[in-house]
């Protein structure tokens, strides 16, 4: 999922838990997540921050045309709202 984030011109951050992950937002600046929907406290977390969260569940493809149309709906409620 990684590799194919990164070819599609996004960059990917990789965290080993909810710990690490939190950890990271102080580090660098995030605007979505892909996290195994189990981990309630951390998806929580990132929704207060504003951090678009996909389910990691299925394929690559399919998780990657969830973050996709996530972010087209955030896009066009932009443009909505100009």
């Amino acid at each position: 999922m990684q590799i194919a984030a990164e070819e599609a011109g996004g960059e990917a951050i990789i965290a080993r838990g909810p710990n690490e992950a939190l950890a990271q937002l102080h580090q660098f600046m995030v605007s979505a997540a892909v996290i195994d929907p189990r981990q309630h406290a951390l998806i929580s977390e990132l929704k207060l921050r504003r951090i678009r969260v996909v389910s990691k569940g299925g394929t690559t493809g399919e998780v990657l045309a969830r973050l996709a149309l996530s972010a087209s709906n955030d896009t066009d409620s932009i443009e909505r709202r100009s």
